[in-house]
């Protein structure tokens, strides 16, 4: 039996989602071809589409109706950077990422973005950081005048 065929065996179809049945790790279906452990995501995008390109992973495309990292659906999986995989994600980094403006409404675009010199990746909201510089100074000489 190929190792597509001892992944389809394990496999049930739940909606739209080939789930795996096997053994999980991290969420992620594994199967043993001899000595290796492979994901199974993996050996369905390869069933399909051949090797994975390098320097790109497989992404389960939530756009396609996937919402299991144990889906071996080909139709729902794509080769992407890691940083697409990233960013179409849920994590803290992916939510920044998407947002268009800040906590206070001001709009995050380029030229309203402060880029820490020891980390550029972090933004911050020019308008919150002038305004909040511009409320302590103000309290400060309020403090002066009052003492």
């Amino acid at each position: 039996m190929t190792l597509w065929e001892q992944v389809m065996a394990r496999c049930v179809w739940v909606d739209d989602c080939l789930i795996w049945q096997g053994g999980l790790r991290h969420g992620y279906g594994e199967i043993r071809d001899g000595k290796k452990v492979r994901e199974t995501h993996r050996v369905a995008y390869e069933h399909t589409h051949g090797p994975i390109p390098k320097g790109l992973i497989i992404d389960h495309v939530l756009a396609r109706g996937c919402t299991s990292t144990a889906c071996c659906n080909e139709a729902h999986l794509e080769a992407v950077t890691h940083r697409t995989n990233i960013l179409r994600g849920n994590a803290p980094a992916a939510q920044q990422a998407r947002q268009t403006h800040c906590k206070r409404g001001h709009p995050l675009i380029e030229s309203n973005i402060y880029r820490r010199p020891s980390n550029p990746r972090i933004r911050a909201c020019r308008m919150c950081i002038t305004g909040r510089w511009s409320r302590e100074h103000t309290e400060r000489k309020m403090r002066e005048l009052r003492s």
